[in-house]
Parts: C-alpha cells; sequence; structure tokens
C-alpha cells in the first residue's frame, strides 16, 4: 500500500516538474522572438539611416562639380567664337563678329539657364534632404517607442506567469505534502491492541 502511494506521489511530482518545464521553454521562446524583432526594427533604422546618408552626400557632391563643368564649357564656346572673329578676313569680319556676338549671347544665356535650373535642382535635394531626415528621426522615434512598449508588456507578462508557475508549483507541494501525512496517518494502528503490537514489533515503550 505505502509503495503504490509513494509510486503516485513520485508520479505527481515528475509531472509537476514537466510542467513547470514546459512552461519555462515557452518563455523562453517568447523571450527571443522579442529579441528578434527589437533586431528587425534596428536593421529598419540602419538603412533609413544608410539612406539618408547618401542623399546627403549626393546634395554636397552634385551642385560644385556641375557648376565648374557648365563653366568650363560655356568659356570654351566663347573663346572659340572670339578666335574665329578674329581669324577672319575683312570682307567677313562684319558678319563673322554679328554671328559670334549672337552665339556668345546665346552661351551666356544658356549658361544662366543652366545654372537656375541647378539651383533648382539643388532647392528640390535640400528639400528631399530634409524630409526624408524628419523621416528617419520619426521612425526612430516610432521604433523605439514601439519596442520599449511592447518589451515592457512582455516583461510583464513574463513576470505575471512567473507567479503563477510559483504559486501552482507551491500548492502542488503543499498538496504533496498533506497528502503524505494523511497516508501516514492512515496506515498507523488505530486498535490499542494494533498499537501494542506495533510497539512490540518495533521494541518501544507500550501505547497506553
Amino acid at each position: 500500500m505505502k509503495s503504490s502511494n509513494s509510486s503516485k506521489e513520485s508520479d505527481g511530482s515528475v509531472e509537476a516538474q514537466s510542467e513547470v518545464q514546459a512552461q519555462n521553454d515557452r518563455l523562453v521562446a517568447r523571450n527571443k522572438e522579442i529579441m528578434m524583432a527589437l533586431q528587425e526594427l534596428e536593421l529598419q533604422h540602419d538603412e533609413k539611416t544608410s539612406l539618408l546618408k547618401a542623399a546627403l552626400l549626393n546634395r554636397d557632391n552634385l551642385p560644385p562639380g556641375l557648376l565648374e563643368l557648365r563653366r568650363a564649357e560655356t568659356l570654351k564656346r566663347v573663346r572659340a567664337h572670339i578666335e574665329r572673329a578674329a581669324a577672319a578676313g575683312d570682307d567677313e569680319k562684319t558678319k563673322v563678329v554679328e554671328d559670334a556676338t549672337t552665339a556668345i549671347t546665346e552661351e551666356i544665356v544658356e549658361s544662366q539657364a543652366a545654372v537656375e535650373m541647378a539651383k533648382k535642382d539643388l532647392l528640390e535635394q535640400q528639400t528631399l534632404n530634409e524630409t526624408l531626415k524628419e523621416e528617419v528621426e520619426r521612425a526612430k522615434v516610432e521604433d523605439g517607442n514601439k519596442g520599449s512598449e511592447e518589451l515592457q508588456k512582455e516583461n510583464e507578462n513574463l513576470r505575471r506567469e512567473l507567479r503563477l508557475m510559483t504559486t501552482a508549483w507551491y500548492d502542488m507541494t503543499c498538496r504533496l505534502q498533506s497528502n503524505t501525512v494523511v497516508l501516514q496517518r492512515r496506515d498507523s494502528p488505530k486498535s490499542w491492541l494494533g498499537r501494542q503490537r506495533a510497539v512490540v514489533g518495533g521494541n518501544g515503550a507500550p501505547i497506553v
């Protein structure tokens, strides 16, 4: 009888430990999911930051090079027109000078238009960069708040589940101990003769 009861108690203890271990495994798996979600948020933030840096780099490098190239091309064409006019004969000089003047004027107007276009492109690029910067900052704040709130909620859930597990384990331990005491009491002899026999068998003092 005692062996059967002890076996039941052992099975109950093993079952309780298995349940606790399974719950712990679920908590560990959930924690891994949270860490992966945070890593994903960090990757998104790094990607947006790289995009912003590339945009700022293009803004800083493009306009000076474009303006310098345009200036050099315009100067080269103006010099070519002047040299052509200077090399013309007396009969052709008037017409060549007029043509050169017209061409130089067109070159200057075209160059000014290119400068204005470059300024417009620069302004649009700056506006785009500011927009990207604001989006990155906003996404950084939103991602940080979202990750912090989710992590806080998960931590609260973990603490609550751990408290429930601890309480359940404590209650089960108390029940097992109580059942053991009851079984021990049931196994002890109830009659006076039975108690005397138990004492004689155990070489103890008689029980009154």
